[in-house]
This record gives structure tokens, sequence and C-alpha cells, in this order.
């Protein structure tokens, strides 16, 4: 029988429109992002048409959401997973991907402090969308494209369990929770804020850490609102002050949004963070580097100049130690 054109899988240019349209968020963007790179016109229902023959091809909709906000689903994540190791097979195919001297790193939005305090060796960066960071979303992701080659260096949560791979631990990440400037103490109790607030987070950052902080019963009756760290701290801060609202957030991605840095905006000034407790210790997350086995030797002098970068941000050291 012969293959009928839902048969036929998508090819490099669709695999780079679907990209597109899962970095950018919607079918317009892509467009003016795909317009952008080949130089000339690409237009909106170009991009749904090609949208439309993955779909059939996957047999299920790789995109939800509305059409200025789309979100992957879990078949469209797997997809683009894909369609990322096509590109990257294509790419050095044509001498157009990396050299081998020159390993590529992956690391998250708010690392970019850490990067740019890098000194040689040279790497090539690339960073992973914010909703990465989650454990299970690393995994899933740039745990995926390390083992694929797509990647040699990943900067996120440590992996043990793993054979294949190494984690070096770089830096530890406390939980703090951004608390309007007159907030009297220096910290403060997670039970209390279960208990008595509704907390702006990803929910994965407390599910991973449920069992090991024994946080079960308490976790059962608390109001959280999944936002990524980045949309809270600037939902906050633009409406009128709530008492009984925090956002809670590890403290590398909290320190683009302190004052004097980046991120910090108007009204900055008005909050401050501090740690999160429990049981009378604070909250941490290791954060580490990590590669194969069989690369490691080879990188260690990138893993070196990356544990040497961490105690040249200024701010950074403090806000991340014990």
């Amino acid at each position: 029988m012969p293959a009928t054109a839902d048969d036929v899988a998508p090819n490099e240019w669709e695999c780079k429109v679907f990209i597109a349209v899962a970095d950018h968020g919607s079918y317009l963007a892509a467009a003016e992002h795909l317009s952008r790179q080949i130089g000339r016109s690409y237009t909106r229902r170009a991009v749904n048409q090609v949208i439309k023959k993955i779909e059939a091809w996957l047999k299920t909709p790789p995109f939800e959401g509305t059409h200025s906000q789309k979100k992957l689903t879990p078949r469209g994540e797997e997809f683009r997973q894909a369609a990322l190791n096509i590109l990257a097979g294509y790419q050095r195919m044509r001498n157009e991907g990396p050299a081998p001297a020159l390993p590529t790193l992956a690391c998250l939005p708010h690392h970019v402090y850490l990067m740019t305090a890098m000194e040689p060796p040279k790497i090539i960066i690339r960073y992973l969308e914010s909703r990465h960071g989650a454990p299970r979303e690393f995994r899933d992701h740039a745990v995926h494209l390390l083992h694929t080659d797509v990647y040699q260096l990943i900067v996120g949560p440590p992996i043990a369990d793993d054979r294949a791979l190494v984690s070096k631990e770089l830096y530890t990440a406390r939980l703090l929770a951004m608390v309007p400037r007159s907030f009297r103490s220096e910290s403060v109790r997670l039970a209390d804020l279960l208990a008595d607030y509704e907390l702006l987070l990803p929910r994965q950052l407390l599910e991973a850490k449920i069992d090991e902080w024994a946080l079960e019963d308490a976790y059962k009756h608390a109001t959280i609102t999944e936002d990524e760290a980045a949309t809270a701290i600037l939902r906050m801060r633009n409406e009128p002050a709530t008492a009984n609202r925090v956002v809670v957030a590890p403290s590398d991605v909290a320190l683009a949004y302190t004052t004097g840095h980046d991120f910090a905006g108007e009204g900055a000034d008005r909050f401050r963070w501090v740690p999160i407790t429990h049981q009378r210790r604070y909250l941490e997350y290791p954060v580490a580097v990590t590669t194969r086995k069989t690369e490691a030797a080879k990188l260690f002098p990138v893993i070196a100049a990356l544990r040497d970068a961490v105690a040249q941000v200024p701010g950074y050291t403090r806000l991340t130690s014990p």
C-alpha cells in the first residue's frame, strides 16, 4: 500500500517550524522569528499548515492553549526532543555544528551570571526554558539531550542514579520567600508558609522534596499557585500588596530580582528575600554540572572553570552558600 501524506515524517524545515512555535509560544511569533531567520516573509498560515501536518503524523495534538499562548502537550514535548535530535544530526552532517573541541553546555536562564563570570576554556552555551529547571522536566529534556550528545554538559539538579553520568556539585541554593520589606523576621518557617499563605511557585519545587522534608501532611492543605518564578515575582510587584501571598524561589533564581541586579525592576525595594526553614534547618537544593563519564576527563577544565566562576559572581556566594 502506498504511503499517504499522513505517513510521511516531518522534514528538517518542519522540525524547525515546530521548534519555533514551542520556543515562542504562538504561530504568529514563530512566523516572525522564521521570517527574520530566512530573510523573507513566512506567514502564520504557513506555520499553521506545518503544525497540522505534524499533528496528523503524530495522530494527536502537539500543542494546547490559545492562539496567543501555545503550550506543548506530553506528546508534543516528546516530539520536540526528537526534532532537536534531528536538527542536531543535520548540523553535524553539514559541519555546521560545534567543533568537537568546543563543547556545548546547557543551563537555565538564571545561570547567566555564572556563565558571564566564567573564564576560558571557551564553550558554547545554550539556555533551556525556565520550566526545565524542575527535576522531572530536567530529566526529560536536558538529561535526554546529554545522552544523545546534543549537549556535553548540563547545569541543574545533580543526577545520582544514572551510571553513565557523573555530577560535580557547584553550589547549594536555598529556598527563599519574597516578603514585604516590613517583614520582621530574618527567616520564615515552611509550616507557617504552607498554613497561612497562598504560595506562588512551580509546584515541582516542593513535590521533589515532600518525602525528604516530611511535608506530606502540611502539603495536602497548602494553597499553591503554579507560576514560573519570574512571572510570579513580576505579578506580585505589579499588584496591590496582599498580606497572604508569597513568592517562593531558589536563591539562584531570586538573585536576578534583587535590588541592584538586571531584572530587579520597579518595586524591587518594596520586598526582600528571606530563607525558609524546616525543622530548624534551611531548605536547600544542590546545583551541579553533569556530563557523561566517558567525557569527564576531557571536560574537567570546563568543570573547574565553572567552580571558579561561582565565587566570582557578586552576591552569588552570599545568597547560595550555607
